[in-house]
């Protein structure tokens, strides 16, 4: 079977074409879309682009013109197409339903979906191409996901870099500058100094944008640099020794801004203050919530201190079930009931829908067996060292009560 004639690349503007049905099959139990996908179509030609290169495939529909003359029988309808793939020139349109051979098909891409990709693919080229130009660090990685897009660049960028990157990159768009698409002979293309990840064996296709990029890129791309409408920069993370650069172009970039800008007037009005002292706003209550925290921790350090002086010293066996402690709280409670006694304590906060934490201490002897007898019985999870054990468990108090109060503590002394 011939190569698919990618109608795509000679335009990314073609969001309605007709094709003839070469072949349509299951999906067969070696092919890794088995269970996901029914059915795969190949056509004569196709405008849908196929996953690659960092980009998603096009999604859209095929709707029946007319049938082949073997199958008269097959009901018209519109077919959703939900994955593009291609494999050795050959492009498989993953459907729900089947086609028949020869059937003359129309099909349509989405084209909000396709738009915004070719806006974050020229985005992207804009951006990798200035890091590129003015630092001298390449692309290693480029991936288009649903709520961000990620660029993957070899070398450390800082915060002012990036300032600078997304200021320039906007500079381009504004411009409005053609992107140029071109597929130079050899000779021509020993001439040009472009980009690329990989090496190429097929014809090359250049994508060029004026003062910014010069790639080898097989995607879909807008024509002038203004359809990418702006470019904004998310966020950046160290990543596998270079720099990992979160984006949005276009109308993504737009609702996004829309989103959070809603969020910083909610927070605003809470705090009663401007949108621009808000960050100042939320550092004062975080460091009021952390004075109170630690004033409240101090307080409760002294109400399990008081608690534990009130217990008799000389039990050998105290549990207690609490309502909502931290473990930390269970390690300080537990500090005080075991401090100068020869005794073994066993704490629970929780409740019987929750499950519970526990603590299980002692400051004189060796508490592993009970902890790993107690884990047993109710299939606890937990861990610590000799002395003290803390975990959950999802049981009833009674049940626990049950075992552990006749429980022979015949402990060995804690070394």
């Amino acid at each position: 079977m011939s190569n698919t004639i990618k109608l795509f690349e000679n335009s990314s503007y073609i969001s309605k074409f007709n094709a003839t049905v070469l072949e349509c099959i299951e999906v067969a139990q070696g092919d890794k879309f088995h269970q996901i996908y029914e059915y795969k179509a190949i056509l004569d030609k196709t405008a849908f682009y196929p996953e690659g290169g960092g980009q998603p495939s096009d999604r859209g529909t095929i709707s029946i013109i007319s049938h082949s003359p073997s199958n008269q029988k097959l009901n018209s309808k519109t077919i959703p197409v939900l994955d593009v793939h291609e494999k050795n020139g050959i492009i498989y349109h993953y459907i729900s339903s089947p086609l028949n051979k020869n059937d003359s098909v129309e099909c349509t891409i989405d084209w909000d979906f396709r738009f915004m990709l070719m806006q974050h693919h020229t985005g992207e080229h804009i951006v990798s191409g200035l890091i590129n130009k003015h630092f001298g660090f390449n692309n290693v990685g480029f991936h288009m996901g649903e709520s961000y897009v990620t660029i993957d660049i070899d070398n450390k960028l800082t915060q002012e870099n990036l300032d600078f990157i997304e200021n320039a990159a906007n500079t381009t768009v504004q411009k409005n500058l053609g992107v140029k698409i071109d597929c130079p002979v050899p000779d021509e293309l020993d001439l040009l100094n472009y980009r690329s990840k990989k090496h190429i064996d097929s014809d090359i296709r250049i994508v060029s944008v004026p003062g910014a990029d010069m790639c080898a890129c097989c995607g879909t791309h807008v024509k002038t640099t203004g359809e990418v409408g702006i470019i904004k920069f998310l966020s950046s993370q160290n990543y596998k020794g270079g720099t990992r650069v979160y984006m949005l172009c276009g109308k993504r970039a737009l609702k996004d801004y829309n989103k959070k800008n809603k969020i910083l007037y909610d927070i605003s009005a809470q705090l009663s203050t401007k949108p621009e002292n808000a960050h100042e706003s939320v550092s004062q209550i975080k460091s009021e919530r952390d004075r109170l925290k630690y004033e409240n921790a101090a307080l409760m350090d002294k109400i399990f201190e008081y608690r534990a002086a009130a217990i008799d010293k000389n039990l050998d066996k105290i549990i207690l079930f609490e309502e909502n402690l931290l473990p930390s709280d269970l390690l300080k409670f537990s500090s005080h009931l075991t401090k100068d006694r020869n005794n073994i304590v066993l704490l629970f906060s929780g409740s019987d829908e929750r499950g519970y934490k526990y603590l299980i201490s002692s400051s004189t002897m060796d508490i592993r067996p009970v902890a790993d007898s107690f884990n047993d019985i109710f299939n606890a999870k937990g861990g610590g060292k000799g002395n003290c054990i803390q975990g959950t468990v999802k049981a009833h108090k009674s049940d626990i009560l049950e075992y552990i109060e006749p429980y022979d503590f015949n402990l060995s002394p804690n070394i």
